[in-house]
């Protein structure tokens, strides 16, 4: 059960942050760049650590279950 979690959290996290991730931070680097110019790139991947705020979030709700769910 634990190779089968860790499996698909990395399959997950690849096909998500090496897929989708790159086109996403270009997709906001080229929609601020009118704005900001060559510091376009530097906010967009400013404004992609807030995915790691949104996981940091999921974190803590799922640590609520983790002692029914730890087994002895």
């Amino acid at each position: 059960m634990r190779t089968t979690a860790s499996a698909s959290f990395l399959f997950i996290n690849n096909l998500i942050g090496i897929g989708l991730g790159t086109y996403l931070l270009g997709l906001i680097s080229d929609s601020l760049s009118a704005q900001f110019a060559e510091e376009s790139l530097r906010y967009s991947i400013l404004a992609g650590t807030g995915f790691y705020v949104l996981a940091a979030l999921l974190y803590v709700i799922a640590s609520r279950n983790l002692r029914r769910d730890w087994g002895d």
